[in-house]
């Protein structure tokens, strides 16, 4: 509920359905499709957020899988921040290992219930360079046409 329209305006912010043609049935072009198509942006496009790349992981051979990763690494190293959402449960356990190596971060969102509501949990389990390297846990949730609300959150095992 943000207002963007000056940015759509401005073409400082675009949109695209995720929506691969049916005639990539070969997973390495379904990919490369994507690929393509962020390294051809304007060079002062430098955040691309791919939500998400869960039913293309699923079908996806592993090769293609991590082939797709290191591209997304290359763009990553052109200048560009390439933000990947994906369901964890699509990766196979040896490919998501692979994928993490590869990443420079690595974050699980999840839900938690936290009385009588869901809180959401974002969870840091790598990031390349940091002095800590896992278990930052920070909750919050949605506001509308406000943004992000930090809930402070502590548990206690017992």
């Amino acid at each position: 509920s943000l207002y963007t329209l000056d940015f759509f305006l401005t073409d400082r912010f675009r949109i695209y359905p995720l929506s691969v043609p049916s005639y990539f049935k070969d997973a390495k072009k379904r990919f490369h499709y994507i690929t393509e198509h962020f390294s051809n942006l304007p060079k002062d496009f430098g955040l691309v957020i791919v939500d998400s790349i869960t039913l293309l992981v699923a079908h996806s051979n592993p090769v293609a899988t991590i082939d797709f990763f290191w591209a997304c690494k290359r763009a990553c190293d052109e200048g560009r921040t390439v933000l990947l959402v994906a369901h964890s449960y699509s990766f196979e356990d040896q490919i998501l290992s692979r994928v993490r190596s590869i990443c420079d971060a690595h974050l699980r969102l999840r839900l938690e219930q936290v009385g009588d509501r869901m809180v959401k949990i974002m969870e840091v389990l790598k990031i390349r360079g940091a002095d800590r390297s896992t278990g930052e846990v920070v909750s919050f949730d949605i506001e509308p046409k406000s943004g992000i609300s930090i809930i402070p959150l502590a548990k206690a095992r017992v």
